[in-house]
């Protein structure tokens, strides 16, 4: 049965994790720009303070990886998040081309079903084994999806770099989480906790970091006007986000499959609550100029960008038409972006909660009245009598 106090143990351990590991760094970083004037490697701080966070909650919520690995979840573990911060670090540390990095990102997204198949059902050769035709239309669509949705996130965090993105990636990924657990699978619905945790203390620490080497600088601000640190800010920041957004996607594609899967995560609620994060872009739609600014103002989105980053980027061919003017304070996008995504995890998770309600919560009552009565079927095997909590945490 869920366990309210490890769950709080997890985050606090997450949450203790990181936040050493974030200290650290940053007077390391306080250090390096202090005798070479550089911003630092951010980036790679952020992907370190994730990963640490991440490792202690999950060690205190599991007791640590197993290996060999023994079902999908433990590969998660051990294998598809790891493998996602490697590429991570790797980047940060490279100078490779960004058709090469994204090629890299999109392997690692294409191998991942395979991964998490195998040695199932769906790959097999067993009676009960899907088709040839079934499978390969799973894996190129769950392929195509997470290629997708990384893609375009990461898309919006090169055009908007800030906090919004990774929040409403720690929303979803929870909400995924929640959404795991009502659908019968607590152990998978509750790896969701620490990688949240994580994810959200790295993103507000690279946040914090970014700001004080910046304030560090402040005496500059006729080389900043000029723009060449404002636009090295920029891409310092734009670039350790992405990180954190990469191997958050990573995570969320991972426990949805694990959850449709090997779980009772219908079809729907993952294809939503992958797709959910997508709704930022609803905050590039052009719309009426914000009350009280002219048009033609222009303010960095970030809230704390200089104005010659700002230009910089609206020189840049990059950028998509429709976007939406800077001409409004970073707090009401921000806010936007999360309603957004709001609205469809808030669906999902209601729906989760009427089916839980309608199907097992008279299931898990009737084993609790009558436990030796009660023999389970499906994966525990016929004729095994198991426990309630047994029954919600295979």
């Amino acid at each position: 049965m869920p366990d309210p106090f490890l769950y709080a143990q997890s985050v606090g351990a997450t949450a203790l994790a990181s936040a050493l590991c974030l200290a650290a760094g940053w007077w390391l970083l306080m250090v390096r720009a202090r005798r070479h004037g550089k911003f630092g490697a951010i980036r790679g701080l952020a992907v370190i303070t994730l990963v640490a966070g991440w490792a202690a909650g999950e060690i205190t919520l599991a007791g640590g990886p197993s290996w060999p690995p023994h079902n999908a979840l433990d590969r998660w573990v051990t294998i598809v998040i790891p493998t996602a911060v490697l590429l991570e670090l790797i980047g940060a540390a490279s100078r490779l081309p960004s058709v090469v990095v994204w090629l890299v990102r999109f392997g690692l997204v294409a191998v991942v079903p395979r991964i998490l198949w195998h040695g199932s059902v769906y790959l097999t050769s067993a009676d009960d084994a899907w088709p040839l035709w079934k499978t390969s239309m799973a894996y190129a669509s769950c392929t195509f999806l997470g290629v997708g949705v990384w893609w375009l996130l990461g898309h919006l965090v090169r055009r908007a770099p800030g906090m919004s993105v990774p929040c409403a990636l720690v929303a979803t990924i929870l909400s995924a989480g929640l959404t795991i657990m009502l659908a019968g699978y607590l152990r998978g619905g509750a790896a969701a906790i620490p990688l949240a945790t994580a994810l959200l203390v790295a993103a507000v620490g690279t946040r914090l970091t970014h700001r004080a080497l910046k304030w560090r600088w402040a005496e500059r601000r006729q080389e900043i006007a000029e723009g060449v640190p404002g636009a090295e800010a920029l891409a310092v920041e734009s670039e350790a986000v992405h990180a954190l957004v990469g191997i958050g996607v990573v995570g969320l594609f991972g426990l949805l499959f694990i959850g449709h899967f090997f779980g009772r995560l219908g079809a729907g609620s993952a294809i939503t609550l992958l797709l959910a994060p997508l709704a930022c872009w609803g905050s590039e739609l052009r719309c009426p100029p914000w009350p009280g600014r002219r048009q033609d103002e222009s303010v960095p989105e970030s809230g704390s960008l200089l104005a010659a980053a700002a230009e910089s980027r609206e020189d840049d061919p990059s950028m998509l038409p429709g976007r939406v003017p800077s001409d409004r304070p970073a707090w009401v996008i921000g806010l936007l972006r999360l309603v957004l995504v709001a609205i469809p995890l808030a669906i999902v998770v209601f729906l989760a909660k009427r089916e839980f309600d309608r199907e097992l919560a008279p299931l898990i009552s009737s084993v609790e009245e009558r436990p030796a009565d009660f023999v389970a079927t499906g994966n525990a095997g016929p004729g095994r009598t198991v426990t309630p909590g047994e029954l919600v945490d295979e």
